[in-house]
């Protein structure tokens, strides 16, 4: 496997999780460093650094000096599920015909 192959980031998404959070929808970024789990409409979420605490034992959540990067992350976030969202409701488009 070379370098171009690997995944900076992985993205996940979870609708209607009322079993464990109550959450309508979530949605989860985890790089090599930080895993971010943003509960859209919710007032907190979850901030974790993997590579000292790989357990996800300390949720960094409300630590002010993260304010700048989890505003970024949280962004990157919305941007990756709107543009899925886009992406599931698009049809196939027919090539242009060839003029006779």
């Amino acid at each position: 496997m070379n370098a171009s192959s690997v995944r900076e980031a992985v993205y996940a998404e979870l609708a209607r999780d009322h079993i464990q959070t109550g959450a309508e929808y979530m949605v989860m970024k985890r790089d090599a460093r930080w895993k971010i789990v943003y509960y859209l409409g919710e007032s907190t979420a979850s901030l974790y650094d993997m590579l000292n605490d790989p357990g996800e034992l300390y949720d960094l959540w409300s630590s002010p000096e993260l304010a700048s990067m989890k505003e970024t992350m949280i962004k990157d976030l919305l941007v990756w599920s709107l543009r899925s969202t886009l992406a599931g409701r698009q049809q196939e488009t027919l090539s242009p015909s060839s003029p006779c």
